[in-house]
């Protein structure tokens, strides 16, 4: 019977791990710059005369 070798001598665990640390990364990495930037403001770039009125969330005008 021949003797194999402790998992941590092998490539495809290696690379398993690997893989589940790169994603964990690049998630962790995503959520990081998310709530860093925020959420950015979009100026509006049409006149005001002919801009659309503001409304808030209840229907009602907002000055």
């Amino acid at each position: 019977m021949s003797k194999s070798s402790p998992w941590y001598r092998h490539f495809w665990p290696w690379f398993i791990v690997i893989l589940m640390v790169v994603s964990v990364g690049a998630s962790l990495a995503t959520v990081v710059i998310a709530y860093g930037l925020g959420d950015l403001e979009i100026p509006d770039a049409r006149p005001a005369a002919t801009a659309a009125p503001r409304v808030s969330a209840s229907g009602s005008a907002v000055p």
